[in-house]
């Protein structure tokens, strides 16, 4: 794409970006994983990461070609710089700490001011505390929509203090927060670590009422059974990772068809967005029919910074 259509484009989105609207996921690129995975995009508002080293991260993502940054609102240990959320003392659903919350605001008006956009993801997988149903590795259908039940006795299962209406008003909190920043929501990462799909269609139900934006799911590799519920818009796919570039053509083409029509982002392929080898798996999944990519990929859309565009239309007046 040429220097002239290249600013055209970024002027569009960021007409959408400086309004009222969020740019449109459709076609969005991100580089969440460096570094064989050591180094975790998605926990950059995390306070226990000094503001410095967030401009840092940001800056190295878009210089790789990202568009969009993906943006965890808690996690409790899925890479570095965890526990964290915007509650005090990590008590999800009960009272925000004004001081973190104003911190996620500001560095997504900082994210937001790179002409990049945003997608939040709820949960994280490896959150015992946070968001799991209960502390064992799998969840009992029986139990979904968990209430408050401390202890099932000996040997029974230990229920999280994070029960479905404390999720609901985190929920409610994230999305009356920073919504005019996002521009979708995923309901959380390896859904099917610790929900069932009662679970997921619950929350997802919920966040549809709470927001016009698009609501995804994401799952463990190989896995989009969650993708077909009817209040999940599109799915974030995982396809494992050391696969070929024709794997990835070929079983995005087959989501996209199971999916019934539903847009499916190519979310997890490589563990370091700066390989061209990521941007090689990256592009064969846009060839078979992908709408965005989460591990980078060649060319993506350049939307330009607001001077560089601002600088260009004085030419042509």
């Amino acid at each position: 794409m040429n220097r002239v259509a290249r600013l055209l484009a970024g002027l569009t989105v960021l007409v959408l970006m400086v309004g009222c609207s969020t740019p449109s996921i459709e076609g969005h690129n991100t580089c969440f994983l460096y570094d064989n995975a050591g180094n975790r995009m998605m926990n950059i508002l995390s306070p226990h990461l000094d503001n410095g080293t967030f401009e840092h991260f940001v800056r190295r993502q878009k210089d790789d070609g990202a568009n969009f940054v993906y943006l965890y609102t808690m996690n409790e240990k899925d890479g570095g710089w965890t526990p964290y959320s915007p509650y005090v003392g990590n008590n999800i659903g009960q009272q925000l700490d004004d001081n973190i919350v104003e911190m996620y605001e500001e560095r997504m008006k900082h994210i937001r001011g790179e002409g990049m956009g945003i997608i939040i993801w709820l949960r994280a997988d490896d959150s015992p505390h946070f968001n799991r149903a209960s502390t064992g590795d799998s969840v009992d259908p029986k139990l979904s929509i968990m209430s408050d039940v401390p202890n099932l006795g000996n040997g029974g299962i230990r229920f999280n203090a994070t029960a479905t209406p404390r999720q609901e008003q985190y929920q409610r909190d994230m999305v009356d927060l920073f919504d005019k920043y996002a521009s979708a929501y995923f309901v959380g990462l390896e859904l099917d670590e610790y929900y069932g799909s009662g679970d997921v269609n619950h929350y997802a139900n919920q966040l549809q009422g709470l927001t016009d934006k698009p609501i995804l799911s994401h799952q463990k590799p190989g896995k989009d059974d969650f993708g077909t519920l009817p209040t999940i818009d599109a799915i974030g796919y995982q396809y494992g990772f050391g696969k070929s570039e024709a794997y990835v053509e070929s079983q995005t083409a087959k989501v996209i068809v199971r999916m019934g029509g539903k847009p499916v982002y190519a979310v997890e392929y490589h563990k370091s967005s700066d390989d061209p080898t990521a941007k090689a798996l990256g592009d064969a999944a846009m060839r078979g029919g992908a709408a965005g990519t989460g591990n980078n990929r060649n060319n993506p859309p350049d939307v330009g910074t607001i001077d560089e565009i601002m600088g260009f239309l004085s030419t042509l007046f």
